[in-house]
């Protein structure tokens, strides 16, 4: 992002418009506090002698409170720059039935672009996310612990399976990214 206003600002963009693109207004930044203060689980883990703290943000006071992409990226970065987080998941529904996953990682100890990989999502070791459709968002946060602990716990080992029990949310997950590929192709 600061690249990209580098460039504009090479080609005599206006510094303030530029700053101001980079700024949350009052109603985002009151709906990325909401999804942390309503729904933050930190938990302590231990690998390889470090203290790792995981973030994982569910609203727990509104469950089906739908929220942007952007916001659930912002509000992991926000966690992540807490010094007791070494991780963070936050997510919420982006729209009826699609769950929205972002994940940001501040430690080499815990790849999130893995992590996501295993709920068919993808990224890379500090940015990642995914998005599954159902209505079950509490089962994919259960999931989800379920498959980091897993991940801690294996990573060490050469043969990691971190596939969960979603197969039929996959399955149509995959079928409706199918689809939408074959309209824009069209």
């Amino acid at each position: 992002t600061h690249a990209v206003a580098d460039k504009l600002l090479e080609h005599g963009a206006d510094k303030d418009y530029i700053n101001k693109l980079f700024r949350n207004d009052r109603a985002t930044y009151n709906t990325i506090a909401n999804l942390i203060v309503n729904g933050t689980v930190l938990k302590q883990y231990s690998k390889d002698f470090k203290e790792l703290g995981i973030s994982f943000n569910l609203n727990k006071e509104f469950p089906n409170f739908i929220y942007t992409q952007e916001e659930l990226a912002k509000a992991a970065d926000l966690q992540i720059e807490f010094k007791d987080t070494d991780a963070a998941f936050a997510m919420g529904y982006i729209r009826p039935e699609l769950v929205g996953i972002s994940a940001r990682s501040s430690s080499d100890s815990i790849n999130v672009g893995k992590i996501m990989e295993s709920l068919n999502g993808g990224g890379n070791a500090h940015s990642a996310g995914t998005q599954i459709i159902t209505n079950d968002i509490e089962g994919i946060e259960d999931k989800l612990i379920q498959i980091v602990e897993n991940f801690l716990s294996l990573q060490d080992s050469p043969v990691v399976n971190l596939e969960p029990d979603l197969t039929t949310d996959t399955q149509h997950f995959k079928r409706y990214r199918k689809q939408k590929r074959r309209k824009k192709d069209n």
